[in-house]
Parts: C-alpha cells; structure tokens; sequence
C-alpha cells in the first residue's frame, strides 16, 4: 500500500493525466469551470459551523486523499468524456 501511494501517478493513465490536468485545469486556471479551484472546492467546509482546528482536520484530510477521490476516476471520466454513452 506505501508503494501504492507514493507511486500514485503510476495508477493514473498518462493520456488522461494529459487531458484533465494539461487542458482542463490549465486552460481554466482559477475561473470557475476549473476543477481544482480551491475556493470552490472548499467552500462547504468553510460554511460549516464548526472550530477552526476542525477545519483545518478536514482540509487535510481531504487532501491527503485527493488523489484518490478525485484525480483517479476524474481524470478516467474527463478522457472518454466524448464518447457515446460515456459517464457524465
């Protein structure tokens, strides 16, 4: 599993690394169609009533895992997104 996670691009298809991050993330930098737009992306969390340290708990959390949640079946999804019958 430490492999696993520190290798983490290896589990990731190169082609679609290329089209979500490359094109969609980088041609959209900080607009609101960008993905990674942190603002956006946190806003939940920084309308929850709760501690500043549970925040903090959960920002973390999130992204220790990020790659896992999103960049894995994002980045899947973002490469066959043109084809018939593809997930949206």
């Amino acid at each position: 599993v430490y492999r696993r996670a520190v290798d983490w691009l290896d589990w990731i298809f190169p082609q679609a690394w290329i089209v979500e991050h490359n094109k969609v993330h980088h041609y959209r930098l900080n607009e609101d169609a960008d993905p990674d737009f942190v603002e956006r992306n946190t806003q939940v969390v920084q309308a929850w009533d709760l501690p500043l340290a549970a925040k903090y708990v959960i920002v973390a959390v999130q992204m220790a895992t990020w790659k896992w949640f999103y960049y894995a079946s994002n980045t899947l999804k973002l490469l066959h997104a043109d084809r018939p019958a593809a997930p949206s």
